[in-house]
């Protein structure tokens, strides 16, 4: 793949992106609030935010000249060519926002930020003006999920959690889960994502970079990427707030993954990444509860994708909402089941305060995944499913659960707005 060489600044859109679900392909837990924390205006262009760098009294001669030496390494069609990879692979971007029409109406829901988002933006709340520029002139998130996507694996030697605190916790849950539900799960993989190992080798970054370009894991990495990666790596040093890429939101997403239809040679797979694992534990939930139920969760999407879950007469928001509260059911029941995961009844709350954490306000995004209220309510559903059946240990198949679910559906999402 040959970098095509732009004689001038890049006259292109780049936004600030979270990783929004668009089932099949990848289904996440949440989209990281960087438009909202990390982004001065989330409508300009690349041109526009290289200019503000240029223009700016507060930004060194010699940033500006690394700038404008990327801004020449980058392809004249970079959007084009990132739009074009995020799309094989499922993965949306905020245009999404703006073209799915209104499902809901906020008015009858009671909805607003939650701990976990609060977290996140304090988490930021120190940025200057060189950590907001540059965390919003590149896609970077995108670049560690590719990272974990396409190059990782399961593996013995695989930490999860920024120091690794999470590695026992989650490998013996995916066992669990694995043998808990009816569908096959030795080829699903688990697999962490840890943003600043990707900024931490150039080689590693150039691979990345020339996949996000080209779209061909196997792509040669040409002299132009590489050369390219080493300066962004550099400009990642110019802001201390970022933390070399080991800032919480570089990595504040996980995510199921299923190849199919991709033409990518992967397996099917789970991403843990460091950053929602931290916030969890950040507001409060505890640290065997918190990476528990998202991985719970994810699971559940491997479970729909077993299926073709994803697949109702429901379209739009209310679609993604559908899919993401039933696999916070399927996460749930596991959790509590005295099969899988036997939670305690501290425990089982705080799985909820989980789920509920995770909730959005966004109605008319399609990417929507149920208001916070919502997503606690299709959890407490499968607890009283569990504590309701007359055989405890007997555990549900998967499609029959899944039909309950769809017959509850309306009950969880119905109204909660006080008149």
């Amino acid at each position: 793949m040959k970098l095509r060489r732009s004689s001038a600044a890049l006259v292109v859109a780049c936004t600030s992106i979270g990783m929004l679900a668009t089932a099949p392909a990848i289904a996440t837990t949440a989209q990281t609030p960087a438009a909202q924390t990390a982004t001065a205006t989330p409508g300009d262009t690349l041109q526009q935010r290289l200019d503000a760098i240029l223009a700016s009294p507060t930004v060194s001669d010699e940033v500006k000249a690394k700038v404008r030496e990327i801004s020449a390494l980058l392809p004249s069609d970079f959007s084009e060519q990132m739009a074009t990879t995020r799309a094989r692979l499922g993965v949306g971007d905020t245009q999404w926002s703006q073209i799915a029409a209104s499902a809901i109406d906020p008015d009858d829901y009671e909805c607003s930020d939650t701990q976990l988002r609060d977290w996140m933006r304090g988490q930021t709340s120190d940025w200057g003006f060189a950590e907001v520029l540059i965390y919003s002139f590149m896609p970077w998130s995108d670049f560690v999920t590719y990272d974990a996507l396409v190059y990782g694996s399961e593996s013995k030697t695989a930490t999860f959690g920024s120091d690794g605190e999470y590695t026992n916790l989650l490998r013996s849950q995916m066992k669990d889960l694995r043998d808990f539900w009816d569908v096959p799960g030795q080829d699903i993989e688990l697999i962490p994502m840890h943003g600043g190992d990707v900024f931490a080798d150039q080689e590693r970054f150039a691979r990345v970079l020339t996949f996000a370009f080209s779209g061909d894991p196997d792509e040669p990495i040409e002299p132009e990427v590489r050369e390219l990666a080493g300066l962004l790596i550099d400009l990642l040093d110019v802001a201390p707030g970022l933390s070399d890429g080991n800032h919480p939101i570089f990595s504040f997403n996980a995510f199921a993954f299923d190849p199919q239809d991709t033409g990518l040679d992967v397996s099917k797979r789970i991403i843990m990444g460091d950053g929602i694992m931290e916030g969890m534990t950040g507001v409060g939930v505890g640290p065997k509860v918190g990476p528990r139920s998202i991985l719970a969760h994810e699971y559940g999407h491997q479970v729909q994708y077993a299926h073709n879950l994803f697949e109702s007469d429901l379209t739009g928001p209310e679609a993604t909402r559908r899919t993401e509260l039933m696999a916070d059911a399927y996460g749930a029941y596991f959790l509590v089941h005295a099969r899988g995961e036997a939670l305690n009844q501290k425990r089982t709350l705080d799985g909820l305060r989980a789920s509920y954490l995770v909730g959005d306000c966004g109605f008319t995004n399609p990417g929507h995944h149920g208001t916070p209220n919502q997503r606690a309510g299709a959890a407490s559903w499968a607890v009283k499913q569990v504590n309701s059946a007359p055989d405890q240990g007997h555990i549900l198949p998967t499609l029959t659960y899944a039909d309950r679910f769809d017959a509850a559906l309306p009950m969880i999402t119905a109204p909660d707005a006080e008149e």
